[in-house]
């Protein structure tokens, strides 16, 4: 038991370590002396109220506290009318402050998880301590009526020194916690705090020793003793939803963990990294519908930004994401991935939007959801509602280079290049390193006619790409024949320059042959070219437009008539 030295109110919660009414901070204490009987009355009563609420599964009912100190009162006191009342004022004080005693972390209801500490002398776990800090975001967001930031905010104070006012400021959040894991050999140690930001106290905090062996009941044991603390009371499904394991195999959910810090990177060769790490966490256990989602995310990605072709990754991804949902029908994200594959795959418009709809009713703050609809809506010309959308994904996640990219380039396509250019740089100011945003630098310098920049995104693209040949290439050919040279040089040689032949057939259209550039296009419809989409709204392709051979491909392409 602790006591405050200020107030002499007791906890029996020995994790606390300040008082919740005036933040003194709390010393081991004892039961009140008999030379303080309106205190020892109080605490007396406190107490009691403390031990019926906890009885009660932690639900906080000022008027059955009091009802039932009053009761147990009575029965003390009976043949002292003046005692009975003078106790009964005393119980109703008790009732309050044990209200606002047990009603204080309850009144929480926003929290920012800061990137926990990776404290091992090993840079090389980062990924361990990055992994349990974003496991117990997604495992804290189950909770109704709680906003947990998400990770991209919270993820930019990483490695920083940033006042708890600043962070709670710039957050708007009422508590922060914060995290140090220390990962030596089969040892794992844990220790949390949560803060209040208004008063900078910490609420309560926790050391956690632990072995290897033990990471994925200890990340269930976290989540919810977080929660407990932010509320009073928790339902049995909401704590169901805060504690669930995708895995009881700590080898499988390590690999998981280390698959989604190499799959975050978006680069080919650290995508197939993330590829071997989740195939090996599936062989250990066939049913972590997890492995199956980070699976298939990385077989998309590999199509959309690692360059392998669409017709051998997406149907791997489809694969993956059918698993996911079969095994575990409550996720949300496999059936937004499963959204997005049908569309680059299969060219269905309507599947794309019923799975987008499913993954939101499963999880309305899935914020890559609200991305997808706004990518159909943009691919069908609805520029209003795409960015609608867009934003709507970017109220969830701010900091989202790829959602902020995508706000840049339907903006271009919009006819709204000035703001497509600040919107890039939005995202670069987010990501330096997201070859994305040279890339949409890259065609708004085309459509302005300003070739010289537009080699140099191009060419800074390719080396973000991890494509330094291919960058020195370009420009060389463009240094060597200006930008008719280069075109010529990359239509004659297309595997140097590593440019996606949608965007070669756009030069076609440049050096004036349409043949080339339906060939092109075709191609890229047999490969499932991800930007094969923007053909009904790309400004570079109207030259095409009057011609049968556009319809088709239009048609193929899935395009409902308008």
């Amino acid at each position: 038991m602790k006591r405050c030295p200020e107030c002499r109110r007791d906890y029996h919660d020995d994790s606390l370590l300040y008082c919740l009414e005036d933040g003194a901070q709390l010393v081991q204490g004892s039961v009140p002396q008999p030379d303080e009987p309106a205190t020892a009355i109080l605490h007396a009563v406190a107490r009691s109220a403390e031990s019926s609420t906890r009885e009660q599964a932690d639900t906080i009912e000022r008027t059955r506290i009091i009802s039932s100190a009053q009761s147990s009162t009575q029965k003390r006191f009976n043949k002292r009318p003046i005692a009975i009342a003078a106790a009964v004022t005393v119980i109703v004080l008790a009732g309050v402050f044990g209200f606002r005693y047990f009603s204080a972390t309850k009144q929480i209801g926003s929290i920012a998880i800061m990137p926990f500490v990776n404290d091992s002398g090993n840079p090389d776990v980062d990924y361990l301590s990055d992994g349990m800090t974003e496991t117990l975001i997604s495992s804290l967001s189950q909770l109704p009526s709680l906003n947990v930031k998400p990770r991209s905010l919270v993820f930019r104070y990483k490695g920083k020194d940033a006042s708890l006012q600043s962070i709670g400021q710039e957050l708007g959040v009422q508590a922060v916690l914060n995290g140090t894991v220390v990962s030596r050999g089969s040892d794992l140690s844990l220790y949390v705090e949560l803060i209040d930001v208004a008063t900078t106290k910490v609420i309560w905090s926790r050391q956690y020793n632990r072995t290897q062996a033990d990471i994925v009941s200890l990340q269930s044991e976290v989540a919810r003793d977080v929660s407990s603390k932010l509320r009073a009371s928790i339902s049995g499904d909401d704590e169901a939803k805060v504690t669930r394991n995708g895995t009881a195999d700590p080898e499988a959910y390590r690999l998981y963990l280390l698959g989604n810090s190499f799959a975050a990177r978006r680069k080919t060769k650290d995508l197939r990294v993330a590829l071997d790490d989740y195939q090996q966490a599936i062989a250990l256990d066939p049913n972590y519908a997890l492995a199956y989602t980070g699976l298939a995310s990385v077989y998309t990605f590999l199509s959309i930004y690692g360059g392998e072709p669409g017709s051998e990754a997406l149907p791997k991804a489809r694969a993956a994401a059918l698993k996911a949902i079969e095994i575990d029908p409550s996720l949300a994200e496999p059936h937004n991935i499963l959204g997005g594959v049908e569309l680059f795959l299969n060219h269905d418009f309507a599947a794309n939007e019923r799975e987008n709809r499913r993954a939101l009713e499963l999880n309305p703050n899935l914020a890559n959801a609200y991305r997808h609809n706004g990518l159909r809506q943009a691919w069908l010309g609805h520029f209003d509602e795409a960015l609608a959308s867009f934003h709507h994904s970017l109220e969830l996640e701010p900091l989202s280079p790829t959602t902020n990219v995508n706000v840049a380039w339907c903006l271009l396509f919009a006819g709204r290049t000035a703001e497509s250019d600040a919107q890039a740089k939005v995202t670069q100011d987010i990501d330096p390193t997201f070859w994305f945003t040279e890339f949409v630098f890259f065609m708004n310098a085309r459509v302005k006619g300003d070739h010289a920049a537009a080699i140099e995104h191009l060419a800074r693209t390719q080396e973000l790409r991890d494509e330094p040949e291919a960058a020195a290439f370009i420009r060389e050919a463009f240094k060597k024949g200006g930008w008719d040279g280069f075109m010529r040089a990359a239509l004659a040689d297309p595997a140097r320059t590593k440019i996606w032949d949608y965007y070669l057939a756009g030069f076609a259209i440049d050096m004036g042959d349409k043949d080339r550039a339906f060939a092109l296009l075709n191609n890229a419809c047999d490969k499932y070219d991800q930007f094969v989409l923007f053909l009904k709204i790309d400004p570079e392709m109207q030259p095409l437009r009057d011609d049968p051979r556009y319809a088709d491909i239009i048609k193929r392409l899935g395009f409902p008539a308008s």
